[in-house]
Parts: structure tokens; C-alpha cells; sequence
């Protein structure tokens, strides 16, 4: 769709969505992804090509769970996202990458069933008992009465470091295969 539009079609594509859906940063380098406001699971990705990070992709040291868990930070995946594996082994990999400084917890808090696009970091000694937390890793509709909050794994100024140096360059391989 993009590859035939206009630079103004594009651009007022995008204007419309910044109205009336959340646009965050999405998993690769200038990419987009747009969520619905109400509905937790209606999302999209806008990729303008696939310069995925600089220089040649190599291969990585760090198991594929561990790759998976930088990528999803790097697209700011709320925890019922990850579909990673289960819990069990979720869990490990983000507390791993937390301790190695590349990824944090934040969350978005949301009133009367929409989400707000307003995030908070959460300090690192209060990750672990999100983690933990079997609420957070299951998406239900957003209550329409009173406040909630949805807990998301971000990617921190290192952790982007680390994805631009090739750290999990084998999950982006995998990404496009």
C-alpha cells in the first residue's frame, strides 16, 4: 500500500491514525505500530523498509528465547503479547535481560476501557512481582468502569546497544523466514 502512495497519501494516512489510534515504536528501526485504544488486540505494524539494524546480520551467542525477549522489548510488548513460550520459560529470559541492564517493565495505565499511551517505568525491584503476577500475562477486555493497567517489557539505552550490535540478530533472521 505504501510503496504506491503519495508522500501526501502517507503522510495523511499516518495523521489519521495518531487520531484516533496509539502509535508507538515499533520492533525494528523506524517502523510504526498502531493499537487500538479499546481493544487490546487490535494492532498493526508499519515497516518503511528492512533496514533492520546496521551492518550485516551476523549470528548470536544468546539462546533463542533470550533473542525473542530483546525483539519483544524492542516493539514494547505489553506481557499477555509474548508468545514466546510459557510462562516458566518466559519469565527467566526477561528477568535475565533485566539484570543485564538491556530491558525494563513499564506500564500504560488506562481509565473507563481505554488505554491512555501514557507510560511509567517501573523501578527493577518491583519487576519481579509483576512478573509473577498471573494477571498481567492475560489479555482481557479493559474494564470499562474505573482505572487498569497493562504491564509492557521495554527495551532500555543499552539494550539497544546491544540489538544494534547484533545480539539478536538470529530472531530477526527468523523474524522474515
Amino acid at each position: 500500500m505504501f510503496a504506491d502512495a503519495s508522500p501526501q497519501e502517507t503522510q495523511a494516512l499516518l495523521d489519521w491514525a495518531r487520531a484516533n489510534w496509539i502509535v508507538e515504536p515499533g520492533r525494528f528501526p523506524n517502523a510504526l505500530r498502531l493499537r487500538h485504544p479499546n481493544v487490546p488486540s487490535s494492532q498493526f505494524a508499519l515497516m518503511p523498509g528492512l533496514d533492520l539494524r546496521p551492518g550485516r546480520l551476523g549470528h548470536s551467542s544468546l539462546s533463542a528465547i533470550r533473542q525473542e525477549v530483546l525483539l519483544a522489548a524492542a516493539e514494547m510488548d505489553s506481557l499477555w503479547e509474548l508468545r514466546l513460550g510459557t510462562r516458566e520459560e518466559v519469565t527467566p529470559a526477561i528477568e535475565w535481560a533485566i539484570d543485564a541492564g538491556w530491558v525494563a517493565l513499564a506500564t500504560e495505565h488506562g481509565e473507563a476501557g481505554k488505554r491512555s499511551g501514557r507510560w511509567a517505568a517501573l523501578a527493577p525491584e518491583l519487576a519481579a512481582g509483576e512478573l509473577r503476577d498471573p494477571e498481567n500475562w492475560s489479555a482481557g477486555p479493559y474494564p470499562m468502569e474505573g482505572d487498569f493497567s497493562e504491564v509492557f517489557i521495554v527495551l532500555t539505552a543499552r539494550g539497544r546497544e546491544a540489538v544494534a550490535s547484533g545480539v539478536a540478530d538470529d530472531a530477526i533472521r527468523a523474524s522474515f523466514s
